[in-house]
């Protein structure tokens, strides 16, 4: 069983994870991170997190794609959430990749992130809303 309040945020560059890391906390997520999707497959197996919000590209793994089917592979992973977060132009992440976007599992954002889409992936993945952004 998944951990309910937990997501993982895999990204090689620590200003994303700080960013990401800090919004979600502070909406009230449990949060662990990695820096490679390596050690992001190694974790999330032991920690069984609720989601996985990911870069696309990730240095000596390959793609989004590699990742994807690294963890629909895993008898403990299979079934868990991924948003992946690129600075990639979206068509043609959609276009190279197709099984990222037939996967009812999955969702593709951009980056810079805008929080009220991520809001809205969280939900459509977990059934849970909690805003990132604060109510002015």
């Amino acid at each position: 069983m998944a951990l309910r309040n937990t997501i993982m945020v895999v990204d090689d560059d620590p200003l994303i994870v700080t960013l990401l890391t800090a919004k979600l906390e502070e909406a009230g997520y449990t949060i662990t991170s990695a820096a490679d999707a390596n050690e992001a497959l190694n974790q999330a197996a032991a920690l069984k997190p609720r989601l996985i919000l990911s870069d696309m590209q990730m240095p000596l793994w390959g793609s989004g794609a590699d990742i994807l089917a690294a963890i629909r592979n895993h008898p403990v992973l299979k079934e868990t959430a991924v948003i992946f977060i690129t600075g990639l132009p979206l068509p043609k992440i959609r276009e190279q990749y197709p099984m990222i976007t037939q996967d009812a599992r999955v969702r593709l954002l951009g980056k810079p992130v805008d929080w009220v889409m991520l809001e809205q992936a969280i939900f459509e993945l977990t059934g849970e809303y909690r805003p990132l952004q604060k109510k002015k």
